[in-house]
């Protein structure tokens, strides 16, 4: 086509001017179309140049990439006139939500926890704890003593995270921070404490510990809607432990204080019939109320009497005639439940037992003597008087029928007979 119009131009010029042949048109045609295709290729080759070195220099915006299957795949414009005349967002986008994990669920809410805490802490709080020191130098009883010394919440807050991310968190650890005074938002701790079985390093029995602590925890903080959810969900897992022995008294007294108090489905009487055990009945009786001590003293004589030795008569019968905290405080300080197996071991001659057994014998009489004035009490005290008598003859011929001699030091003689 190109040829045809030059043929036909130069036709016209040669008409005019100088003629020009067939052959040279031709040329002319070849020289332009070739000179068009050059100036085609250098432009893509000079754009696909551009672009190399945009990207080399990162000036391009990266192409959308297939959505992953933890985003959505909707891309949400907010608008207040489609949120006026399409409802809201929740309306408008479908009722989706990506598949997550219940580990990477937890690991996100942890992380995000995590944030917040260290956005909310003080900078001046990590000045105050010693991690190396706190880990690895402090045994049990000072870091105890330590925490307990603490006068800061987010001090406690960071301890808890500090032994939880080292693995080192133990009952002893959580147990002490839960149950001091300043603690006073248990939710800023790492870990949701209705559900004690998922706390990293709390397992099997401590994790029932942990409830029970709660319950005085709860108390501290008046919480009594808390305290009796937590009587319903477990009570009968602790009254099985607790008919096992496999709690200890301070436990065990925990359980019983809150659920004659809170609970009251049954008394005290219904509990010493069904568990029949004198350890757990003396149990029930320091848990009781002042009120209610005196006439537990009498249900648990009337329901171990024949099963008790003669200190044991001797401290209910005086348990029974007065309502006076002081003999708790000293029931609990002398482990009044284990009274039975103490004197039972009295034949294996361990001398620090001996002591304690005298000594308890002993404030029992300074009791009586200068608390109570009641001339009913009188037998009691001469019984007691009677028993140590005859307990301290008992020690002093099993120590003479082992050592075969009457070699007792001035030292022991003067400790036994010290009023």
């Amino acid at each position: 086509m190109l040829a045809s119009k030059l043929s036909t131009k130069a036709t016209v010029s040669t008409s005019v001017s100088s003629p020009v042949s067939i052959s040279t048109l031709r040329f002319v045609a070849r020289f332009i179309w070739s000179r068009q295709n050059t100036t085609l290729k250098r432009s893509d080759d000079n754009q696909q140049e551009t672009e190399i070195l945009a990207a080399a220099l990162n000036l391009l915006t990266k192409k959308p990439q297939k959505s992953s299957p933890l985003s959505y795949s909707i891309d949400y414009k907010p608008s207040l006139f489609k949120a006026v005349t399409r409802g809201s967002s929740t309306e408008t986008l479908p009722n989706e939500s990506p598949f997550i994990s219940e580990a990477d669920a937890a690991q996100h809410i942890s992380f995000i926890n995590s944030l917040i805490r260290d956005v909310n802490l003080p900078s001046s709080t990590m000045l105050d704890i010693n991690a190396p020191k706190l880990l690895n130098e402090m045994n049990a009883s000072q870091l105890s003593s330590y925490i307990k010394s603490v006068q800061n919440e987010n001090v406690l807050i960071e301890i808890v995270h500090l032994f939880l991310i080292h693995k080192r968190l133990n009952l002893r650890v959580l147990g002490d921070v839960i149950m001091h005074p300043k603690l006073v938002n248990l939710r800023k701790l790492p870990f949701n404490l209705d559900e004690p079985e998922k706390i990293q390093g709390i397992q099997g029995l401590s994790v029932v510990k942990l409830r029970i602590l709660l319950l005085r925890k709860y108390q501290m903080l008046h919480q009594p809607n808390k305290i009796l959810a937590n009587l319903k969900q477990n009570i009968e897992e602790y009254l099985s432990l607790i008919k096992k022995h496999q709690l200890s008294a301070h436990y065990e007294r925990t359980v019983w204080r809150f659920a004659f108090n809170y609970m009251k489905q049954y008394d005290q009487l219904h509990y010493i019939k069904v568990m029949n055990n004198i350890r757990t009945s003396a149990l029930i009786w320091q848990a009781s109320s002042q009120e209610r001590s005196r006439q537990v003293a009498s249900w648990l004589l009337m329901h171990h009497g024949d099963k008790l030795n003669q200190l044991e008569k001797i401290f209910w019968k005086l348990a029974q005639s007065t309502d006076d905290f002081q003999l708790k405080r000293l029931a609990i300080k002398y482990k009044v439940e284990e009274l039975d197996q103490s004197l039972h071991k009295v034949e294996e001659l361990d001398q620090s037992l001996h002591k304690v057994c005298y000594s308890f014998i002993n404030e029992l009489e300074k009791f009586l003597i200068n608390t109570h004035h009641d001339q009913s009490l009188n037998s009691v005290l001469d019984e007691l008087t009677n028993y140590r008598a005859k307990y301290i003859k008992y020690v002093y011929s099993k120590r003479l029928d082992n050592t075969g001699n009457d070699d007792i030091s001035m030292q022991e003689e003067l400790t036994l007979h010290r009023a």
